[in-house]
């Protein structure tokens, strides 16, 4: 069943106001601006949402709701990358919200045909599709849906995790042996 963006966002709104989140919206001018200025593709729906509820309020401090979510205002979506700690991927793909500020972020995958998914994104750049619709993001967000802490869906398996997480492993051994041979030179 698909669900009615209005429908969510009216819930959406209303639940944030019961955790005294402000809820304030952009003109489309503001709106087009920060689309342009950015070079962001940002989806119709995500433009109709950012025009009735622009996040929760202002960039900084960024608030957050009793769980530890944070919907970022337009101002403040940027591409993946410039969140990463590994910025060479996920440059295609957009980040609106955060979960408890960077245990993880979702972002939205635009495709060339103009379709999108919203996903969960790994502060290493990994991208896991949990939903097309804005909407859909939204009724999980307010049902508390189990998707939305799904780690290690940002991995195809449990040994891709541990692929990864070994090799991070060595990573850091790495880059702590570099700094203790410099610090040793110095």
């Amino acid at each position: 069943m698909k669900t009615d963006q209005h429908l969510a966002v009216t819930e959406l709104i209303n639940y944030w106001k019961t955790q005294n989140i402000p809820v304030v919206g952009i003109s489309n001018e503001e709106i087009e601006r920060v689309v342009s200025e950015g070079s962001l593709f940002l989806p119709d729906d995500f433009k109709k949402f950012y025009f009735t509820v622009n996040g929760m309020g202002p960039i900084d401090p960024l608030k957050s709701d009793s769980k530890g979510f944070s919907f970022y205002p337009a101002q403040a979506i940027v591409t993946a990358n410039k969140k990463l700690e590994n910025p060479i991927s996920l440059t295609h793909v957009l980040i609106f919200a955060a979960y408890q500020t960077k245990s993880w972020w979702y972002g939205i995958e635009v495709k060339e045909n103009g379709s999108y998914s919203i996903g969960l994104v790994s502060p290493k750049g990994t991208f896991k599709a949990i939903t097309s619709s804005l909407a859909e993001f939204i009724e999980m967000y307010l049902k508390d849906s189990p998707k939305l802490y799904d780690y290690f869906a940002m991995y195809s398996s449990y040994e891709d995790y541990m692929m990864y997480t070994t090799e991070l492993k060595k990573e850091v051994k790495e880059v702590k042996k570099a700094e203790a041979t410099k610090s040793i030179l110095d």
